[in-house]
């Protein structure tokens, strides 16, 4: 298992990046369809997200979500991470065979609490912009 950053707050500054590439499997999806309970039908079933009108099984939004937790727990800033607040906006269905790379990007310091704000997107395999966010994570070292 690679090591993760591990920046403090000194460490991080306005532009710092990341990003992290995800190939979602219909197993990833139906895995959090058996943790998360949700087993919406275009969640566990192509011919039910084909029939509502997705060309394939539609991952849940809060697939990405973590995705963006694992992105700023890891890199941005690692393990000093505690992730205080994360809002998305899904601009497109991910389907299972998707790629999705995730990008994060702090757009904010707050030396007096000791966080950083950061931009957030998943952009698909295709270049189209799939989920953005913003997050506030305060920085514990």
């Amino acid at each position: 298992m690679p090591s993760n950053s591990n920046f403090g707050f000194d460490e991080m500054s306005v532009g710092q990046s990341g990003v992290l590439v995800q190939h979602i499997t219909a197993e990833t999806i139906n895995g959090l369809a058996d943790l998360s309970g949700d087993h919406s039908a275009i969640h566990v079933r192509e011919d039910a997200a084909r029939a509502a009108g997705h060309a394939g099984q539609v991952a849940h939004g809060v697939l990405s979500q973590c995705f963006f937790s694992a992105l700023i727990g890891t890199q941005l800033p690692g393990d000093s991470a505690l992730l205080l607040e994360l809002t998305s906006r899904f601009r497109l269905p991910i389907l299972a065979g998707d790629t999705v790379t995730y990008e994060g990007k702090v757009a904010e310091l707050h030396e007096s609490t000791r966080c950083i704000t950061v931009k957030l997107s998943g952009t698909n395999q295709h270049g189209q912009k799939v989920v953005v966010g913003k997050a506030l994570v305060r920085v514990q070292r």
